[in-house]
């Protein structure tokens, strides 16, 4: 059975985020005693989580970019324009 790509990319997303969560309060209970539940906390968060997913959505959009863009070279290349040697002469030798 194969998980689909979104349930993957939505559990990463959630992995991270309560990994996060957790060092952070971690990182409050060592240096302050106590977990102390700010809304600033909260903003942060939020914003670091469309951040995220606003980098993702960029990244995937520039790789499909550019796989139609290398599809477009490799079909110039592979049927080259042919520059014949007297035109070229005619024009950029005289």
């Amino acid at each position: 059975m194969r998980i689909s790509f979104k349930i993957q990319l939505y559990s990463w997303l959630v992995t991270v985020i309560l990994g996060i969560s957790f060092l952070w309060q971690l990182l409050e209970y060592l240096i302050y005693g106590e977990i102390q539940p700010r809304i600033v906390d909260d903003i942060v968060g939020l914003t670091y989580v469309i951040a995220i997913l606003y980098a993702y959505k960029m990244g995937r959009s520039h790789e499909r970019e550019a796989q139609r863009n290398y599809k477009h070279i490799e079909n110039y290349w592979s049927n080259p324009p042919i520059l014949c040697e007297s035109v070229y002469n005619q024009k950029y030798n005289q």
